[in-house]
């Protein structure tokens, strides 16, 4: 059985791609595609869950 990934998890994975994009490993395209398919991944997961990881993002403040 595989593990859902937590909203965490899914706010990593769109660091991750920002963070790519910016050291220029990545392209704008890459990073788009990387960070659609996460937010995709995350609404599929319902409202709720979507609010949740939203709610993770705006009360870590902003990335450092």
């Amino acid at each position: 059985m595989t593990k859902r990934k937590t909203a965490a998890e899914y706010v990593a994975e769109l660091d991750a791609a920002i963070d790519a994009f910016q050291a220029k490993a990545i392209d704008y395209a890459e990073m788009s595609k990387r960070m659609g398919e996460t937010w995709d991944a995350v609404r599929a997961r319902g409202n709720r869950f979507h609010a949740g990881v939203l709610k993770h993002l705006r009360n870590r403040g902003g990335r450092a």
